[in-house]
């Protein structure tokens, strides 16, 4: 979640935040996370390498890295029904 812990997401596969000249992302966006199938690692332009070949593994922090960074409508929809849900349930 970007803007949140000490090891948040800095660098999404996000336009608005890797061009707008400010050094840290738009906060509260959740990016999606480790991708077994990685599949923006051959032939890119970007040349994304993962760290490591295990699924749970396989997340980098560039923005090149759309198969396991990136900010879509389908990983923060359900995080804003969560966060919704539990706000309702602490009033």
């Amino acid at each position: 979640l970007t803007g949140f812990g000490s090891k948040s997401t800095m660098n999404p596969h996000h336009r608005p935040s890797g061009r707008d000249g400010v050094e840290h992302p738009v906060p509260g966006l959740l990016a999606g996370g480790a991708n077994s199938s990685r599949q923006d690692e051959n032939g890119q332009p970007w040349g994304v390498k993962y760290p490591d070949h295990h699924p749970a593994k396989s997340y980098i922090d560039a923005q090149g890295s759309y198969a396991s960074n990136e900010i879509a409508i389908n990983w923060n929809a359900p995080l804003v029904f969560v966060l919704a849900f539990l706000e309702s349930e602490m009033k």
